[in-house]
């Protein structure tokens, strides 16, 4: 098992999911977007509705053990 790191699952799909992050391929043109990104701009802008909604989530951590 996976401990004391940042992930600190020991629910097995969780760490196999985790592990999987990078099992993925993005296109030239998914590439060349990314490139263009100004990397001087913040993407998220927040707000006080979102924030709210951010405190108030019910995240059912319990699930994931």
């Amino acid at each position: 098992m996976l401990s004391g790191g940042c992930g600190e699952s020991t629910n097995p799909a969780h760490i196999a999911d985790n592990a999987a992050i990078f099992d993925f391929v993005l296109t030239d043109d998914e590439m060349d977007r990314i490139a263009k990104l100004d990397g001087t701009k913040c993407y998220y802008e927040p707000s006080r509705e979102k924030l709210e909604s951010y405190a108030a989530a019910n995240l059912d951590y319990d699930s994931q053990k």
